[in-house]
């Protein structure tokens, strides 16, 4: 093996050396290319190296504390890059097809950090199976329609939907419940006086009939009533919940009535 990758490292050397005026712009973008994929051929491979490495306990034997700390000192690199490449050595085997595809140069690196890491975050619920199915149908995605990795990780939300359509129903289900628990508990408003009379009102997750409203304000109209009313104007409120209240209700009285009212709803 030590002999082979003499042999790689000697025709790299030459190619470095080999002068680029002698090429057409035709085999310049070819070159671009093949040497674009043997690189994520030779990621693959140091990923594979990366995790025999941690398998066997090396990086604690040379006195470092981690694999990433490891990789750090003995290659000069970024912390957080040591971190990802990692992490990308531990779940690549996971995922076969991909790890196929990177070791043939067909997808990159970064596409394929997406893809384990999409098929690795994926529901115990989901099986093997259905990890294997989400693992051949983004590399094929990858490596048919070349998606981009920031395209890819737009796919996470929907390859739930493809692998185990039920899981993903009842957890869009459970989502749905949750948020509208959410905006329920969080609805409420706040008075702000405005004016002779009339109040401002701040109002947050109310409900649709509210938001239809027109001008979110409450004016006490009549200051000869000795119980005027307080109301929203243009708004399809029903009338069981339009509060009385008398003009020298203080604010927050009057917001007191109005909130017990809306909790009526």
């Amino acid at each position: 093996m030590g002999g082979l990758l003499a042999q790689v490292e000697a025709d790299v050397a030459e190619l470095v050396a080999g002068p680029l005026w002698t090429l057409s712009d035709t085999e310049i973008t070819d070159e671009v290319r093949r040497v674009h994929a043997t690189i994520q051929q030779l990621s693959a491979r140091l990923l594979t190296l990366i995790g025999a490495a941690d398998s066997r306990e090396i990086p604690y034997t040379a006195g470092a504390t981690g694999t990433a700390n490891w990789l750090t000192y003995l290659l000069a690199m970024r912390h957080r890059d040591a971190v990802v490449w990692t992490k990308l050595a531990k779940l690549l085997p996971e995922t076969p097809v991909v790890e196929e595809a990177l070791a043939a140069g067909r997808v990159t690196v970064e596409q394929a950090r997406v893809i384990t890491k999409t098929v690795h975050d994926l529901p115990s619920a989901v099986g093997e199976v259905g990890k294997a199915k989400a693992d051949q149908a983004l590399t094929k995605l990858a490596v048919e329609d070349r998606l981009r990795p920031e395209t890819l990780e737009n796919h996470r939300s929907q390859i739930l939907e493809l692998v185990a359509p039920e899981i993903a129903l009842e957890r869009l289900r459970r989502d749905l419940e949750r948020a509208e628990r959410s905006a329920y508990d969080r609805r409420d408003f706040t008075l702000v006086p405005y004016g002779e009379g009339e109040y401002r009102c701040a109002v947050s997750s109310i409900p649709r009939w509210l938001r239809s409203c027109g001008p979110r304000w409450i004016r006490c109209p009549d200051h000869a009533s000795p119980h005027p009313p307080l109301r929203l104007p243009h708004c399809p409120m029903p009338r069981a919940i339009v509060p009385l209240a008398p003009l020298t209700m203080a604010p927050a009285l009057a917001a007191a009535v109005l909130r017990a009212a809306l909790a009526a709803v």
